[in-house]
């Protein structure tokens, strides 16, 4: 803890009196350990899991909405892309407020869920 204080004391009064920098900063943390809480913590990404399948569905967001989720899933397939869903599910469950729907990768490699009302 002194640490900390000794570094927020050097930076607020420095011996000579003169302006601050643009952009200083008066954090009592060290460069290494504000990159460890700005970038190490947070470098929470993780691979899209090989064993993925349509029953995940319901968890994955964005989500689009189409007029007919078997035309699309054509006109996708058509075009080449990667899916998720092997094919076109009807979860049979109203409250997830869709009738059918699959999921698809985007170009960059994101898991889109398209779903028909």
């Amino acid at each position: 803890m002194s640490a900390y204080l000794q570094r927020l004391f050097d930076r607020a009064a420095p011996s000579a009196p003169q302006p601050a920098p643009a952009g200083a900063s008066l954090s009592p943390l060290a460069e290494a350990e504000r990159r460890q809480l700005l970038l190490g913590f947070n470098d929470t990404a993780r691979p899209f899991p090989l064993d993925a399948t349509a029953a995940d569905l319901v968890h994955w967001q964005p989500t689009l909405l189409v007029e007919d989720a078997e035309r699309a899933f054509a006109v996708l397939r058509q075009a080449g892309s990667v899916f998720v869903s092997p094919r076109v599910v009807a979860p049979g469950e109203p409250r997830l407020g869709f009738r059918r729907g699959f999921m698809v990768k985007d170009p960059d490699g994101h898991a889109l869920r398209l779903v028909e009302r």
